[in-house]
């Protein structure tokens, strides 16, 4: 196999591997400037890359819900869950000292 022909092949998996992993292997990249950005300590950090996690198992057990149950119940069991973790997220305190378009960005989009 010619040299440039490997060469594409590997910035291709390159690619597709970034695409499947997402921020799984780009996150100690960018850990440190958003530890010092939002002010927070290790500890919230890791918390923080904990729940990311811990997010993605979830996922995953709703892709196998959705094999198995009918998609009525996954997709009141997630509105359901989802209710809860933003009713979570909504209550702590250094959510709360945002401002709100942080969190909804097409607030700010004039309405013309």
């Amino acid at each position: 196999m010619p040299s440039s022909t490997l060469q594409w092949l590997s910035l291709v998996g390159i690619i597709w591997l970034q695409a499947i992993n997402g921020t799984n292997s780009n996150f100690p990249a960018y850990s440190s400037q958003l530890k010092q950005l939002l002010s927070i300590s290790q500890i919230q950090l890791n918390n923080l890359a904990f729940a990311s996690d811990a997010g993605k198992l979830f996922g995953w057990f709703s892709g196998l819900a959705a094999i198995y149950l009918p998609l009525w119940l996954v997709l009141t069991i997630g509105s359901f869950l989802g209710l809860i973790g933003y009713a979570f997220v909504g209550s702590t305190p250094f959510v709360m000292s945002l401002p709100y378009e942080t969190f909804y960005p097409i607030a700010k989009l004039p309405l013309d």
